[in-house]
């Protein structure tokens, strides 16, 4: 049994650690270094404007949100183990990570040549001396290279066509399992490029594969982030920057005092509150009246942008929209992994 011991998962580039946008905090990415060799990847100009377009819509573009198979050679840097099982005409290896099994195939057979493609591809092995070396196709164009990323740089999300050729060199010595990658698609990038001998980690005896489960989320459940939100712009997530009037914060680009009737949609229920606001510059008070109760409300207007925090007892919930005339959208934080759409319309 293996696993990868890196970040690329999350990014096969050099990536910082951030909060990503419009989640709760336990959705961070680590940062870490990244595993293509000079940390570029050499994209077709129409392959880079695609690739700007899968990062606004991130959240529920990565085909990995939806449950779908990883692809080659992105599973390798999932973060789960995998076991590798050989034969006499065949390696199979089999990951933890949505119970993917993959064959390769070391008959000497060749690619089918069918007008189909697969997640996982087609992959077909041969052996120079202890090293496997695995050649695969067949990728469907709609899997990932690498992950989703965090940052408002255009270099991740990384995409290819269904022309990628993918070749892997897989060579163990004792306990050392190393693995690289040289990738190829005359569509999506203007020449190869390669992922640099990387180390794969021997588990323990102890150590076994559990079951593995991804339930996906509906899109009209996504809480896009916000930018004008300053803590996205700050690269800092909701809980690290305090709700009140920042002296030298924009004037507030809109006057929000008076009666607004929200709507908080949550996973399986709607919920309905009345909310009393006072506005005095940059500062904001206000009652929330709703199935808690009166809950005290107090924050910030930022130009249209409006941070809030309503009181429970020991519990804060935080608020964040953005003012556009009559209404307010954005999101509300009950807790780790609790974030919902919350909208306000003026009451009449």
């Amino acid at each position: 049994m293996w696993q990868a011991v890196n970040t690329a998962a999350w990014d096969i580039q050099d990536h910082p650690g951030q909060r990503f946008p419009g989640l709760p905090a336990r959705f961070s990415v680590p940062a870490g270094q990244g595993v293509v060799e000079g940390n570029e990847i050499p994209y077709q100009p129409w392959a880079l404007e695609q690739k700007r377009k899968n990062y606004e819509n991130r959240m529920d573009a990565d085909p990995e949100t939806q449950c779908y198979l990883p692809g080659v050679p992105r599973i390798t840097y999932m973060p789960y183990p995998f076991q590798i099982f050989q034969f006499a005409d065949r390696v199979v290896f089999l990951y933890e990570y949505l119970h993917t099994t993959r064959e390769i195939f070391t008959d000497g057979s060749r690619h089918p040549d069918i007008p189909v493609d697969f997640w996982m591809g087609d992959s077909r092995g041969r052996w120079e001396g202890n090293t496997l070396v695995v050649d695969t196709v067949g990728l469907t164009e709609e899997s990932w290279v690498g992950g989703g990323g965090a940052t408002g740089r255009n270099m991740y999300t990384s995409i290819h066509s269904d022309k990628l050729h993918v070749i892997e060199r897989w060579t163990r010595d004792g306990d050392v399992l190393t693995n690289d990658v040289v990738a190829e698609d005359p569509v999506a990038f203007s020449k190869p490029w390669a992922i640099g001998p990387r180390r794969v980690r021997h588990a323990s005896p102890d150590d076994v594969m559990y079951e593995s489960i991804c339930k996906p989320t509906p899109k009209e459940h996504f809480v896009p982030p916000d930018p004008n939100d300053p803590d996205i712009k700050s690269r800092c997530g909701y809980r690290c920057e305090s709700d009140a009037p920042d002296p030298n914060a924009a004037p507030p680009a809109a006057v929000i005092t008076g009666n607004w009737d929200v709507t908080i949609k949550y996973t399986d229920r709607v919920a309905n509150e009345r909310w009393s606001i006072q506005q005095k510059g940059n500062a904001l008070t206000a009652k929330a009246a709703g199935e808690r109760g009166e809950l005290p409300v107090s924050g910030s207007i930022e130009g249209a942008f409006v941070r809030v925090t309503a009181k429970d007892g020991d519990k804060d919930y935080k608020i964040r929209a953005t003012v556009d005339g009559d209404a307010m959208d954005g999101s509300i934080t009950l807790g780790v992994g609790q974030q919902y759409l919350w909208h306000a319309k003026r009451a009449k």
